[in-house]
């Protein structure tokens, strides 16, 4: 026998054991069932009812499968349908039959009058080519009414009025209608009209957020010889950490300097809690149970970027990430109020919010502390972690949470980052580059950040791909003759052998290269030269930090070569004379704030007391990115005039170190240029 498929029947429901897998969402038939049976009526009412009520539940459509067992086997349902062929004189009607006594039992026996189903019908061929089986399937719609389903007239012994049921698992639970209710924790999502989920859904939401490329989590916990990270009260920062989740408080300041591993930590800390929580989920899903994740939901939001107005809402934000994050399971149309799910006693959220310091624009500032502390009068459970620079005013935040400040490397740690950074664990090799480190007190100071210790330590390693032999203050090899004692034009000087020499050794009144008190004539002697020096290895740093800058924020290029010339040239003009500098000058010198808010995420520049000053991060920053601006016209023989001109400005102690840096960064001899500055300067 024949029967007609429906137009919209979906055979793919049948492809997917997914697709008709028992959940709360599908329930699988065998038999088509005999609804002129007093019994089978009642049973098919409580399913309906069940599958209608769960539909509303979740905001999301539910199946009644015919033809398929709850084992997954199909089977005809042909044979099931004569009764109906009889009624209707033939099987052409036999499907307008069925609708008629399925329209009939909703209408007499459900309350409120329910209208959300189709009863779609076809065939559907195995893969193989072999079987063909007509199955059906009721799709029951989503409608989200002011009360759930119930029983609207007795059914002789089999059903009484106000009767309602919902499916829980794999199977209808009978419930009191008051039980469904919107104080109820299992039902009120459907009655605010937020999505309910489910735990495949939280699942597909931790899988995203460790995926997630703006909150790198899997290069956090990769990082090589990572160091953990304590309060400036000695206390370790996990530890404060735990102590405030434990506690009633809703916020934890944590600052730090630039490059300080605030991002690193927070997204390290993220990690831990998506870890744990899909772990939980997974077994919760293995249990086939329907509960929520047991602790700390974590999200992570970078304040980089984000557009923060008068009306901006965090709340709004938070679930957006998450549904974006989980691919749109929690929703495809955005319901009417999804940031309820904030309000579940059962769900833990844990927000971290990174970088108060990246919203660089003090009116975008004050919008984010107004937007955080209405959040906090909305959802007053939910956990906050803020990181910050110190340097940034917070305002009132300091009033509402805790503010922890964290402390610098000391040094056992970093030896510790050495003695365990990849390429660097031999105890010659990490000996060697601590001295190197320890050799000047501001690198040194520099490296307290573990931003700079792993760009340095990184430099280090990569130029000595094998392993020291001397102390890396004496590693020597054979290079060209020193610079001529004269102004005559010299060859360049390799940056991989350029000649290192102290600042204490460059006497530019007196003859350059001139050893020792004797004017007795010597053996000519070779330079003592190191593959890596002071200067090309603060070129390197500082040359991964700008690109790691520049990955963070997608300004067009042609902006960032503008931004560091400015900055050399800032370098240059402050000269050794003015140890800080006022906002409103580095404003005149670098064009736009944008910028200036760079340099400080970047370490280059700090905050001084009072806010409005500005200075390098160090002297020998300083003199980096000067030695860097002067390096474009000294090699290039047609702006050696330009550089002469540049120098004469500065003073000599300045001059002198400017000299060694620059030494070690070009690829053209200085010293001459220098010697007739000196010289001119007497």
């Amino acid at each position: 026998m024949v029967y007609t498929a429906s137009l919209d029947f979906r055979p793919e429901l049948f492809d997917d054991p997914r697709e008709y897998e028992e959940t709360p969402l599908r329930d699988c038939k065998g038999p088509f069932p005999n609804l002129y049976r007093d019994d089978v009526k009642a049973e098919f009412i409580r399913d309906a009812i069940a599958m209608a009520n769960t539909a509303r539940l979740f905001g999301k459509p539910a199946y009644l499968f015919f033809g398929i067992d709850k084992d997954g086997n199909l089977r005809d349902i042909t044979p099931d349908l004569r009764i109906y062929e009889q009624k209707a004189g033939g099987p052409e009607y036999t499907w307008n039959r069925i609708q008629q006594q399925i329209g009939h039992l909703v209408q007499q026996y459900i309350t409120p009058p329910f209208a959300g189903w189709e009863l779609e019908q076809g065939y559907y061929e195995t893969q193989d080519g072999k079987e063909i089986y007509l199955v059906a399937y009721i799709l029951f719609r989503p409608l989200t009414l002011a009360r759930p389903f119930t029983v609207a007239k007795d059914l002789r012994r089999e059903l009484s009025v106000g009767q309602c049921w919902i499916r829980i698992g794999e199977s209808k639970t009978e419930v009191k209608r008051e039980e469904i209710s919107p104080d109820d924790a299992r039902y009120c999502y459907a009655y605010a009209e937020v999505p309910y989920v489910l735990p495949s859904l939280w699942q597909a939401y931790f899988e995203g957020l460790w995926n997630d490329p703006t909150a790198n989590l899997p290069q956090a916990q990769r990082i090589a010889a990572y160091q953990e990270l304590f309060a400036a009260n000695g206390r370790p920062l996990q530890d404060v950490v735990e102590e405030f989740l434990t506690s009633d408080k809703t916020l934890l300041i944590l600052s730090g300097a630039a490059g300080c591993g605030k991002s690193a930590f927070l997204q390290r800390l993220v990690g831990q809690w998506a870890n744990h929580e899909a772990a939980a989920i997974t077994e919760i899903r293995r249990r086939e149970e329907f509960k929520p994740p047991p602790e700390w939901i974590p999200v992570y939001l970078p304040l980089r970027g984000r557009g923060v107005t008068a009306t901006w809402s965090l709340a709004h934000d938070v679930l957006s990430k998450v549904n974006q994050l989980s691919q749109s399971a929690f929703w495809k149309t955005r319901p009417a109020h999804p940031e309820r799910l904030l309000e579940y006693a059962d769900l833990h959220w844990l927000i971290g919010l990174d970088g108060l310091d990246e919203i660089w624009s003090e009116v975008k500032q004050r919008y984010f502390i107004e937007g955080l502390q209405a959040f906090w009068e909305e959802y007053p459970r939910v956990k906050v972690i803020l990181t910050t620079r110190p340097d940034v005013n917070r305002g009132l935040l300091e009033t509402r949470g805790e503010v922890i400040d964290i402390a610098p490397l000391t040094p056992e740690q970093i030896l510790r980052y050495i003695q365990n950074f990849p390429g660097a664990e031999d105890p010659e090799r990490y000996g060697e580059i601590e001295a190197f480190l320890r050799n000047d007190a501001e690198l040194w100071e520099l490296c307290q950040a573990p931003a700079y210790l792993e760009a340095s330590v990184t430099a280090f390693v990569d130029a000595y791909p094998q392993s020291l032999e001397e102390p890396a203050t004496s590693t020597v090899e054979l290079s060209e003759p020193a610079p001529p004692k004269s102004n005559e034009p010299t060859g360049s000087v390799g940056v991989d052998n350029v000649p290192i020499v102290g600042a204490a050794d460059l006497v530019l009144e007196d003859t350059i290269m001139e050893v020792g008190e004797s004017a007795e004539v010597e053996e000519p002697q070779e330079d003592v030269v190191l593959r890596i020096s002071l200067g090309i290895l603060l070129e390197k740093v500082y040359r991964h930090l700008w690109e790691r800058e520049q990955g963070r924020h997608p300004y067009p290029p042609e902006k960032w070569v503008t931004w560091r010339e400015r900055t050399e040239r800032l370098a240059l003009q402050m000269d050794g004379a003015k140890e800080r500098f006022s906002c409103e000058e580095t404003i005149r010198c670098m064009k736009i704030q944008e910028a200036i808010a760079r340099l400080l995420s970047l370490g280059v520049l700090k905050r001084d007391t009072p806010e409005t000053w500005l200075r390098f991060a160090t002297r020998l920053t300083q003199l980096y990115f000067a030695a860097a601006f002067l390096k474009r016209y000294i090699q290039h023989a047609v702006n050696h005039i330009k550089a002469h001109r540049h120098i004469q400005h500065t003073l000599p102690d300045f001059r002198q170190r400017l000299l060694e840096i620059l030494s070690h960064i070009s690829n053209v001899n200085p010293y001459p240029i220098f010697q007739e500055v000196n010289n001119e300067s007497v």
